[in-house]
């Protein structure tokens, strides 16, 4: 903090480069301290929420890592929106946890001076960004191959989804370029602390620094910059569930029972991310737009005795964000269940005499598939190309089911119809 980077000789009222802040009446004194509210939960709810995004996260990305049907184009997003998140929880919970620790203030004094401003925000909303553009990324794929399968199955392939993450990530670092001006100014505060309390007067620092914003421009591209990307993914995401919902709802088939628990998994999942990232978000993103409408209008649209616990409780959904995204799949999919268990049972991938298991069935003439989990059939030594009207059974090993049985019915659609 500050008082590593400066001297407490420098705190005279001839040095312009300092501010002083001698009175506990002054705005400025009560802005450098923790508020009961965030005590808590710094104490309390942010290690929770960090050792559980930590599990939740690594926990994913060890199971793509070792269960080979997890290795999907979805999955692959997937594994980029866990790193994402990964890194936003250590870089801002963690400084805020080591801030309270050293010093038992808020994370509002970087270590490194002014470089410290400027690498704090960048890579903070670098690894925010990245997650919104991950998730609509997600959503729009989705979107593709439920409401229009055949033109996903010709688009969709290896090189594609890892240009798109290419494209995520640079769009992510620019946009995160865009809101380092906010904070690009360090200012210095020499303190006088309560006397009164020698608690407050012996550990924290007589000299700290703070990132601020330097000019009204900068404060309002700051909040600009920060809510449009997240109201065009609300948009764009709540107009791709939508459809999927819808598209999922209007297929008839002639075995509705067979089909409903599927369908309604991934119903589920859509629904519990969709709500999910709404809950989580919106909040702060709207308190964002307030302020920056705010500044125009020179009043206070948010009144200022509610102003810091609205801020801490927007913050803490943030959070949270990063931690569930990882549980809200595997909650809501008995394929990611079975993926975990497998990954973290030590079964072997790769293990000799595996049974094969379910069958995927293509009846040609009404375009239906089905996956039968209750029949086992040893693959053929040779498949035949099946003619129009006749069965295609599709065997594949227990581990890749559900994957291979969307990839199979991708592939039987494109070449017989």
């Amino acid at each position: 903090m500050g008082a590593e980077i400066t001297t407490e000789e420098d705190c005279t009222e001839n040095n312009t480069d300092y501010k002083i802040i001698s009175s506990r009446e002054e705005a400025d004194y009560y802005n450098l301290l923790l508020s009961d509210l965030e005590k808590t939960t710094t104490k309390i709810v942010l290690p929770i929420l960090l050792a559980l995004g930590l599990i939740g996260n690594i926990g994913f990305l060890f199971t793509v890592l070792r269960v080979r049907s997890m290795r999907t184009a979805t999955n692959f997003y997937l594994s980029n929106l866990a790193v994402a998140d990964l890194m936003f929880l250590l870089i801002v919970i963690g400084a805020r946890l080591r801030a309270y620790v050293m010093y038992g203030l808020p994370n509002k004094v970087p270590l490194l001076g002014q470089a410290g401003c400027i690498l704090d925000t960048f890579w903070k909303y670098v690894f925010n960004f990245a997650g919104l553009i991950l998730i609509t990324f997600i959503s729009f794929e989705r979107f593709i191959a439920v409401c229009h399968p055949l033109r996903h199955r010709l688009i969709s392939g290896r090189s594609r989804s890892v240009k798109l993450i290419v494209v995520c990530w640079l769009v992510a670092l620019l946009l995160a370029l865009l809101v380092i001006p906010a904070n690009f100014n360090f200012k210095k505060y020499c303190i006088s602390w309560n006397t009164a309390d020698p608690g407050l007067r012996d550990k924290f620092p007589a000299i700290i620094g703070r990132c601020e914003n330097p000019d009204v421009w900068a404060f309002q591209m700051f909040h600009l910059v920060q809510t449009v990307p997240f109201f065009v993914a609300f948009f764009g995401n709540s107009f791709f569930y939508t459809r999927i919902l819808l598209k999922l709802h209007q297929r008839d088939t002639h075995d509705r029972q067979r089909t409903i628990r599927t369908r309604n998994q991934v119903a589920v999942m859509l629904v519990a991310n969709g709500t999910v990232f709404l809950l989580t978000m919106t909040s702060f993103e709207v308190t964002s737009l307030l302020i920056f409408i705010d500044s125009f209008l020179a009043s206070d649209l948010i009144p200022p005795e509610i102003k810091n616990t609205l801020f801490e409780i927007n913050r803490i959904l943030v959070y949270v964000n990063s931690v569930v995204n990882p549980l809200v799949y595997t909650l809501t999919n008995a394929r990611y269940r079975r993926a975990f268990k497998t990954a973290f049972t030590l079964r072997s991938c790769k293990s000799s005499g595996r049974q094969r298991s379910s069958t995927v069935t293509s009846v040609l003439a009404h375009d239906l598939y089905q996956i039968n989990d209750n029949q086992t059939r040893a693959c053929p030594e040779n498949n035949v190309t099946p003619t129009r009207g006749q069965y295609l059974n599709i065997c594949f090993e227990n581990d890749d089911q559900d994957a291979m049985a969307n990839e199979s019915v991708r592939n039987a659609t494109t070449v017989f119809t």
